[in-house]
């Protein structure tokens, strides 16, 4: 059974137009399929820490780390994995990287000019994939132009690449929620501060 869901961009377009409707509270938690990698995820929420606390100064790796390591308790994390992603969103002039004792992680541009999809592209590639299965890849697929299946994971990808495109990391960050721990919920758009250790 689906639930007719309706969610719409700043121009008025619908993303999409029907959702599997729940079979208990915890549907999510039963079967999840990741849209974007953990790479992304945290790619994601540094970049939106960064906006939110360089206040014209980089903002320092372990500052950044302690954040990431609230946000994914269950997970150990490296400076050294976290590094690498960040070099790859500097290589592409998104963020900036300082080094020295004062330094850290500033943004390249300003938040508001840097979309979602520019960070998810650098990481992921390009987000379109080919899904048919009946293609050889040099012939083509007999059937490409009535597709059904086809025809759904464009609509889905072109959903997904809309709301990352209209997306800033300064929309981002105001949805962010940023706890001094795990036991601090906050609320969402409020930016608690985390003491640098």
């Amino acid at each position: 059974m689906f639930a007719k869901v309706r969610v719409l961009d700043s121009k008025g377009s619908v993303f999409g137009d029907a959702l599997p409707k729940a079979k208990s509270p915890d549907w999510r938690k039963e079967k999840q399929v990741p849209i974007l990698s953990k790479r992304t995820r945290y790619a994601l929420h540094g970049v939106g820490y960064i906006a939110a606390f360089a206040e014209g100064k980089p903002v320092p790796l372990d500052r950044i780390l302690k954040y990431l390591k609230i946000y994914s308790r269950h997970l150990t994390l490296s400076s050294g994995y976290i590094r690498k992603i960040f070099q790859d969103i500097s290589r592409a002039g998104l963020i900036q990287a300082t080094f020295g004792p004062r330094g850290g992680y500033s943004l390249g541009r300003a938040a508001e000019e840097i979309k979602l999809l520019d960070i998810v592209e650098v990481l992921e590639g390009p987000i379109f994939s080919d899904c048919c299965l009946l293609s050889s890849g040099i012939h083509g697929c007999p059937v490409e132009t009535n597709c059904g299946v086809r025809k759904i994971i464009h609509g889905a990808e072109m959903a997904l690449y809309r709301f990352l495109h209209d997306t800033t990391v300064e929309t981002l960050t105001k949805e962010m929620v940023f706890p001094d721990g795990p036991a601090n919920e906050g609320k969402p758009g409020e930016i608690l501060t985390i003491e640098s250790s």
